[in-house]
Parts: structure tokens; sequence; C-alpha cells
């Protein structure tokens, strides 16, 4: 052939290709991205047309070029099928029987493949779709990852077939159940009813609330009919079948409490603070969701601000005191988790200002308890046993934590303020066609730190605020004063080690379903993985496998 003119030199369809690669992104099932990431990874329709287009003649006139578009926007196309392949396929062969000068009468099968070659393979997108293609193909790099991520694609399923996707799926199992033995205490399973866990955002959601009130308004405050014949679910049970368990001998009606600590818990009734008082009228007479609260109650040797036997609830809400003693509330919050009891703590301005978010979320915990004769979405089980666990265990709707957000964060420079500041870009969670869930920053006055609150919408505007005004080039906004804090502060800070963190986000999964829970982390606090214990498993891990971390002194900024 005198003229070598190859389809590439003449014409391919780029608008639409650039469209397929753009789609290719998120894409997940059966793409090499999920085999390891690569930071220079080619799109494999772009690849695929580029290598078709390099090994086709150029067409000759008008028609030619007409029917190679066609042929191109198909085989470019991710669900290309096995037809679209294998007429791509006859078109290299012609092309390659032709440029080799093969008598016409040679059959396509007979025609040797063209070898592709690519010196510099990396993730291994081009030589995979020439091997589709059906060339003979060769790739190196000289990245060892690299080498090894082509040996899985092109080389490895080649070799050994469908034992080999067996294989990988048997011993990735047993690593991750190996992991999940000696780790996963660390990082437990979050359980959640379903009225909680339905919004897959922490979007309010109460389907079960009122359901069986008779209430025309089923107004959160609305007291609760009398006169009913049967007694309410969450009604105190009587005595015979309350001693039945443990924890009614430590929290129920008939426990047993000593002098002292009950002439405590009546002085701290006596004695409420305006923000109990304020809970106490929404809680009290079954109020809310027809529960039964009881006011500084006392379980064991503790008081607890409220309580609700039934749904084996605690609510506290904390003054500014509370932040002066936070070792020895977690110590006691982990101590009646540890007896099935659910903790859930407010602090004083969050029911001062948001009192419905605060009666939302005790709501959460109630809604499954309003009538048990109602269809359940746990019709096998019952809804007075489906609380969610603080502890990861117990029924409900299992969520695995598969990612924790976090940010750093250093004290706004304003002497006025010293408000702990977030130096996280944008928190933007899930960005897809009518789901944009982001993180909302909200200022907390009283702990001087900010709270996070998951936001759902359809659109991104209708999120009501832009997830992506965070930090710019290192320099942040306090949230709290509105103060700028300059890139120049914050590197000062690191030096003399005062960056600080804090969890923005818990993403977890469902097991046997699609998709991702996004949680706050100010609403789910207890779920936060414990720095000691983690720290005392690495050291005695180091110490096992004479391993040391690193440690090697940075150089001067």
């Amino acid at each position: 052939m005198k003229d070598d003119r190859r389809l590439i030199e003449d014409f391919i369809p780029i608008k639409e290709i650039s469209a397929e690669s753009a789609r290719e992104k998120s894409i997940r099932k059966g793409h090499i991205s999920t085999l390891h990431l690569w930071w220079a990874r080619r799109p494999l329709v772009a690849s695929r047309a580029a290598v078709f287009a390099s090994l086709v003649a150029a067409p000759e006139n008008y028609q030619k070029r007409s029917a190679y578009k066609k042929q191109m926007v198909e085989l470019c196309k991710w669900e290309a099928g096995e037809e679209t392949i294998a007429k791509a396929r006859r078109a290299i062969l012609e092309a390659q029987k032709q440029r080799l000068g093969l008598p016409e009468e040679t059959k396509l099968e007979d025609v040797p493949p063209p070898k592709v070659l690519d010196m510099f393979a990396g993730g291994g997108a081009i030589p995979l779709e020439a091997l589709r293609l059906g060339c003979e193909t060769y790739a190196v790099d000289l990245n060892p990852v690299a080498h090894i991520i082509e040996l899985c694609t092109l080389v490895y399923p080649q070799k050994y077939g469908q034992k080999l996707a067996e294989e990988v799926e048997k011993w990735g199992n047993w690593v991750i159940e190996k992991v999940r033995a000696e780790i996963g205490d660390l990082y437990p399973n979050i359980y959640l009813h379903p009225s909680v866990s339905s919004t897959k955002a922490g979007k309010d959601s109460h389907p079960l609330a009122f359901s069986s009130m008779g209430v025309e308004d089923p107004h959160p405050l609305a007291p609760s009919p009398r006169g009913v014949e049967d007694p309410h679910p969450l009604a105190p049970s009587p005595r015979g079948e309350e001693e039945q368990d443990a924890l009614s001998k430590l929290a129920g009606r008939y426990r047993e409490v000593s002098q002292e600590l009950l002439e405590r818990a009546r002085e701290l009734r006596k004695n409420q603070t305006p923000t109990e008082q304020i809970l106490w009228e929404c809680l009290r007479d079954r109020r809310l969701g027809g529960a039964k609260f009881r006011r500084q109650h006392t379980i064991a040797n503790y008081i607890v601000d409220f309580y609700c036997h039934d749904a084996r609830l605690v609510v506290e809400v904390d003054g500014l005191i509370h932040n002066q003693q936070q070792e020895r509330d977690e110590n006691r919050d982990r101590w009646l988790m540890q007896q099935g009891l659910q903790v859930v703590r407010f602090k004083n301005e969050e029911v001062q200002e948001s009192l419905d978010r605060v009666l939302n979320r005790i709501l959460d915990y109630l809604n499954l308890y309003q009538n048990p004769q109602q269809t359940s979405l746990f019709p096998d089980t019952n809804p007075l046993s489906s609380l969610p666990s603080p502890l990861g265990e117990g029924p409900g709707v299992r969520l695995t934590p598969v990612a924790y957000l976090w940010t750093r964060t250093v004290k706004c420079p304003n002497p006025a303020c010293g408000a702990e500041v977030p130096l996280v870009r944008q928190t933007w969670l899930c960005k897809k066609s009518k789901k944009y869930v982001a993180l909302k920053v909200i200022p907390n006055y009283e702990t001087l730190r900010v709270d996070f609150e998951v936001v759902e919408a359809s659109t991104a505007k209708d999120l009501g605020f832009d997830p992506a005004g965070g930090s710019t080039r290192g320099n942040s906004t306090c949230r709290h004063c509105g103060g700028t804090v300059d890139v120049k502060h914050v590197k000062q800070e690191g030096i003399g080690g005062r960056i600080g963190q804090q969890l923005m986000a818990i993403v977890c999964t469902t097991p046997g379903a699609q998709g991702k829970t996004y949680l706050s982390a100010t609403d789910y606090q207890q779920y936060i993985p414990d720095d000691k214990a983690i720290l005392e498993r690495l050291e005695k891990l180091c110490q096992k496998e004479n391993l040391t971390t690193p440690d090697e002194p940075l150089p001067p900024y």
C-alpha cells in the first residue's frame, strides 16, 4: 500500500467519545478503575477509539466517513455488544490484510492480527482495549505498581479465567473477616430503626409517628388521649413483668435506691435549670409521642435528666459545666450503654433555639413503639425490641461504617472569640442527578465549635447553602465571629503543635443494599472511634511484629 493514511488522521467523532468518557467516570461495576486507582488512567472508550482509528484506513469518500462515524459511535459505548466488537475486529483484519498485501481470497481468520506496543502502559487502558479488538498486545511500564496493575488487568484474567475471579472473592472475603476479627470492635456497626435510616441522609422522617394516636392534629406537643381501653405500649409494665429483666432492677419503677441518692434526685427536680424546664414541659404527661418520661431519674449510682424506661432512652441536657467534665460524662455514658441504654445529649442552646429539632431526634427513638399492632417495617420482630443499640448490637437497620470524615481545626486568632475553626475546603458528600448531599456547618456558641448537619436536596440550589464555601488557598473564615483565619496563622499553629481535629460525618453502607448512608458526627458522637483504644492496639501490634511508626523529623518550614 502506497497510501497508508489511517482513520485517526482523518476523522473521529470527538464529541460523542468525550460524552461517553465523561459518563464512564460514574461506572464502578466491571471497570478496571475499581482494581486500583491510577492517576493517569485513560478512559476505556477513548482508548478503544484510538486503537480502532489507528488500525483502519482513512475513508476514501464522504459515504465511508459517515459509515465509520456511525460504527465508532456504537463501538465507543460502555454497553457495546459482542456483535459491535466483532464487527470492529473484522474491519481491523480487513485493513491488516490490505496492509500486508495478502491475496483477496485469504480468510480473515488466517490474517495475522496487528501488533500493538504501549511503552508507557500505566493503568493498562490502551492495551486492554487493543486486546478487546483482537490485537497482539505488548505493554511495558517502569513503575512496579503499574506493572502489577497490567498483570492483573491483561495477563491473569486470560491465563486463569473464571477461577481467578472465584479465588479473588474467596481470599478477599478471608482478609476482610480477619481484619474484622482483629479491629472490628474498634469500628462497630451502627443500628438504626427505619425512621432514621430510610432518609439516607439524616433528614427528619417519622413514618410511624402518631399513627395510632387518634388525634386530628398530630402536633408533637399534643397530649395523648385518655380513656383508651388498651394500655399504651409505652405505659409502665406491671411489677411482675418489669422485674423480669436486669435493667429493671437498675432503672425500673421498683429499683433499689439509696436514701441519699433519692434525696439528691428530689432536690434536682425542685431546682431544674430553665432549659430542663423547657424540655420537661414537652416530655411530661406523655406529651411527646405518648412516651412515659421521668425526670431526674436514678439509675444505679447515677441521676439522669430524663428517662423513658420502655424505650431504654436517657436524655441529657448539658450546660457549660459539662465542657469541663467531658471525660467523666463519656465514662458515664459508656457504662449506661453497656447496660443496654441509648444516651442522647443536647446542649442548652439546642433546646433553647432548636426545640423542634431536639424533639424530632427524641421521636426517632420512640416511633417504633407507637403501636405494636401497626404493620412494622420489621414484621418478624417485636417493635418494642427494635431500638437501635448504641453498642452496635441488636435488631434494626445495620449500617457498616466505611469512612470517617475528619477535618483539621485551629483556634480563631480573634482574642474575643477563640472558637475552633474547621479547615475544610468543601463539605460535599454526594453530587448525583436529583441527589445532592452535603454537610451544613453550624456554629455552636456554647461549645465554641461547629456542628455538622447532613442536608439532602434534589438540586444543589435547594440545599440552601454553598458546600464549597470553605477554606480557599489555606485561608479560612471563623464561623462564629466571621474573622479571617489566614494561612500564616494556620502554619504557625501547626508548627506550635496546636492543630486540632473534629469528626464531621460517618459514611456507611447497608449490607445487601446499594448506596451510602451519611450520618452527622454531631448526632452520633457515641460512634466516634476511641483514639486511646486504637493507639493501644497499634502499640501492641508494633511490639509483636517489631514495627515502628514513622517519626522522622520534618524539615524546617
